[in-house]
């Protein structure tokens, strides 16, 4: 009664691992199982009139019953796996007998050609206009180049974001010069205008009439008379301009107060006054070399220029992108080599785990009917002994031998692994001519792109 409840208490609080198949199939196998059997036999042999029926007791019945549910669980067990990997191995193969004839027909020499004439009339209509462009404004530059007799190239003008900033902050010193030249006497809203609309008009209008003087340099003598006229203008702006803001200062402070207009006020106006020249003078020089010496040479070439620069762009993403054809093409063809390497390796690999599998399967299956055979005969051998000293007749089915009987699963899969390993033998001269077809496909495309690609573009673009 006390181990009873031990034996409970071990069931509710102590979790046993889980039996493997392999641990049962080598419990059915041990001595402490042929033991039990023994047992069970000699207290069968207590009962009245025991082993004395056609057929086998309860005792060897139960024996049965367990050999038979390991050999349904070890059924049950491989052939899942098995299935899995036979069906694996079944699509591999599949792939491995399709034909690749009909996937290389969009992967040859003269698909190629045909979907880069295709890409490259797509952007036909585009790059002839930017082609025209570009000639236009080629054409338009040597026209002037020999009409102005240039045979120089232009010179790169001052960066225009920096030459801006230069004359942004010249504004901004000049007109917090022209404060200081106007703080006595007028008033600070008065001061700050007329400072601001002072240093805009010098820097802006100087920089504006530096630009026309470059028509000094124009071969014709009569045009040279813009040049001229522009530096006349600019020394006679500057001079006007500055000498307005001094004397207006000078009026202003007179008015407020006349005491104030004594020798440093003067020779501080003065000075004021000659920053004034000499920014407005600065503003001159700098807006004649925003560009080239030569009045138009610039402003055309950069046209010519940018037009290039559009064409080259548009034809080089052109030829990119036909470049990219046979390049795209190949990788297919290698993607579809390998896949029929990996097919292949993947059914090679299923089959060989498929081969171990059936290999265990059957040796388990042989080690349960051992197993079975020794149990039932360690019964079969305490009873028929203690029946024989009785002088009682042994039954008859002690002489049939406990076997399990054979499976027919087992038998099946084996057969169809038997077909299935025939089935990848069979097409592995299948396999070696799709790569042999690959591979020829490959190097043709190859060999087209190098002879004949760069050619075909170029026949294609507009030069």
């Amino acid at each position: 009664m006390i181990k009873k409840f031990i034996s409970w208490l071990k069931s509710v609080f102590v979790s046993e691992k889980e039996q493997t198949l392999e641990d049962k199939i080598s419990y059915l196998s041990s001595t402490r199982r042929m033991e039990h059997a023994s047992k069970s036999a000699y207290q069968e042999l207590q009962r009245q009139g025991c082993f004395s029926g056609a057929a086998p007791d309860g005792n060897e019945i139960e024996i049965r019953t367990e050999c038979m549910q390991l050999d349904l669980s070890l059924t049950d067990f491989y052939y899942k796996k098995i299935s899995k990997q036979i069906t694996d191995a079944k699509t591999n193969i599949n792939k491995l007998s399709a034909d690749v004839s009909i996937k290389l027909v969009g992967l040859s020499p003269s698909a190629a050609e045909a979907e880069i004439i295709a890409s490259l009339a797509q952007k036909k209509l585009v790059l002839n206009s930017l082609y025209k462009h570009f000639k236009d404004t080629e054409q338009n530059l040597q026209i002037f180049k020999g009409a102005n007799g240039i045979n120089r190239d232009p010179e790169m003008p001052d960066s225009d974001k920096a030459s801006i900033i230069i004359m942004g902050v010249f504004i901004v010193f000049e007109a917090i010069a022209n404060m200081l030249f106007l703080r006595q006497g007028a008033s600070t809203p008065t001061a700050l205008l007329i400072a601001v609309v002072a240093a805009v008009l010098n820097i802006s209008i100087s920089a504006y009439l530096g630009t026309i003087y470059r028509w000094i340099n124009h071969h014709d003598s009569l045009k040279k008379s813009k040049g001229y006229m522009a530096v006349v203008a600019a020394f006679l702006f500057v001079v006007f301009l500055n000498s307005f803001v001094a004397f207006a200062r000078i009026k202003i402070a007179e008015e407020g107060d006349a005491s104030i207009v004594n020798t440093p006020f003067l020779v501080e106006s003065l000075f004021l006054y000659l920053v004034g020249l000499t920014l407005g003078s600065y503003a001159f020089i700098k807006g004649y070399k925003l560009d080239d010496p030569y009045p138009g040479y610039g402003s055309l070439h950069r046209t010519w220029l940018a037009a290039t620069e559009d064409f080259n762009s548009e034809a080089s993403e052109a030829r990119q992108t036909a470049t990219v054809i046979p390049e795209n093409m190949d990788r297919k063809i290698q993607s579809e080599i390998d896949s029929i390497k990996y097919a292949n390796d993947q059914a090679t690999e299923a089959l060989d785990r498929t081969n171990k599998d059936l290999n265990e399967w059957s040796s388990h299956r042989e080690v349960l009917d051992n197993a079975f055979q020794g149990v039932v005969s360690a019964y079969r051998s305490v009873a028929e002994s203690h029946l024989i000293n009785k002088g009682r007749k042994v039954p008859s089915y002690f002489s049939t031998p406990a076997k399990l009987e054979n499976n027919k699963l087992l038998e099946a899969t084996k057969l169809e692994f038997s077909e299935v390993g025939k089935k990848i033998f069979e097409c592995a001269n299948h396999r070696k001519q799709n790569l042999e077809k690959l591979n020829n496909a490959r190097t043709s495309l190859m060999d087209w792109r190098a002879k004949n690609l760069n050619n075909l573009i170029s026949a294609h673009l507009p030069e």
